[in-house]
């Protein structure tokens, strides 16, 4: 019985392209971990329908998204640039917090509190358009921000911004945003918190 348990766990790891101690591979480094190189290509090839199929033994291969947004994210981005005065605003989309918000002291545990800006973003930042100060952070919620997970997140970012005094606006990504509606929204979080900048 441990033979067999021996001969089936070395036929999976085979199978995932592991190799057994002992045995040498030139795609091996010496700890055993199996050596990931990056391929990029060298022309651009139209992308297939379907995502690519990894498997364990090829390397991984980078494609470009046909947008940064999603269709909803679109829909209301192109309500937001109605909403806003092109000539006062810039807006900009899905900015790391970590480009407009930055540690300020040495707590404990620091590479983590900066890990924090550096991996989220807001997904729209109402910028002054002279200067690029941060005016206004809009965040779309969906049903996944209902999720245990997803709420600890949006709690960090509103105490994010109610701690550099930037007001964040949350929206909801299922309902339809008129850029009438989305101004008077604008507006009023504006009066609400004095903007930083």
């Amino acid at each position: 019985m441990l033979k067999f348990l021996s001969d089936l766990l070395a036929w999976f790891l085979d199978l995932l392209g592991f190799q057994r101690k002992g045995s040498s591979s030139s795609n091996q480094t010496p700890s055993g971990n199996i050596s990931v190189t990056p391929v990029f290509p060298t022309e651009v090839t139209a992308r297939p329908e379907t995502e690519l199929r990894l498997e364990a033994d090829v390397q991984p291969q980078y494609r470009k998204n046909k947008s940064i947004l999603t269709y909803r994210e679109s829909v209301f981005y192109n309500s937001l640039i109605n909403a806003v005065d092109d000539n006062q605003y810039q807006v900009f989309a899905k900015v790391r917090l970590a480009d407009f918000t930055f540690l300020a002291n040495q707590p404990k545990e620091q590479k983590f509190h900066r890990n924090q800006l550096m991996c989220k973003h807001v997904d729209f930042l109402l910028c002054n358009k002279p200067s690029l100060a941060p005016i206004l952070g809009i965040e779309l919620d969906d049903s996944s921000h209902k999720l245990p997970e997803q709420q600890e997140r949006d709690k960090f970012k509103d105490n994010l911004f109610l701690a550099v005094g930037l007001p964040l606006l949350r929206m909801d990504l299922q309902s339809d945003c008129p850029s009438d509606y989305l101004r008077q929204q604008i507006e009023e979080k504006l009066k609400e918190t004095p903007s930083i900048g």
